[in-house]
């Protein structure tokens, strides 16, 4: 399992894919993402595509959980939310209750990116 994490300039966007993650990959995650973090100016915004079908182990979730606050701290967009892009519905169940108050749930990357463009950065 493996996942990136892509800080996209021009759109000061932070870009996860993953398909799916074990301790170990969420400890290396939590490890890169304050460093992705603080190339982003305030404002910025971000979208995890997850193409796996796995389920993430609790304690995984338990390990990336601080992530999103971490993020909000680096002055995410107060606009728009995280977005997350997840193929099936346990996944999107996931996420909800980990993120539901600082993230959005979409079907496809192109509506993930719709609303996230609409942020203007």
């Amino acid at each position: 399992m493996s996942f990136t994490i892509d800080y996209v300039k021009n759109k000061n966007r932070i870009i996860v894919t993953s398909d799916g993650m074990e301790v170990e990959d969420a400890l290396a995650y939590a490890e890169q993402f304050p460093k992705v973090l603080k190339k982003t100016k305030r404002g910025f915004t971000g979208m995890t595509v997850i193409t796996g079908g796995l389920v993430f182990k609790q304690e995984v979730l338990a390990i990336l959980a601080p992530t999103g606050e971490d993020a909000v701290k680096a002055g995410s967009s107060t606009k728009h939310k995280w977005v997350y892009v997840a193929p099936t519905a346990f996944y999107k169940t996931q996420m909800h209750r980990m993120f539901k108050d600082i993230a959005n749930l979409y079907e496809s990357i192109e509506e993930a990116e719709a609303y996230l463009d609409s942020a203007g950065n």
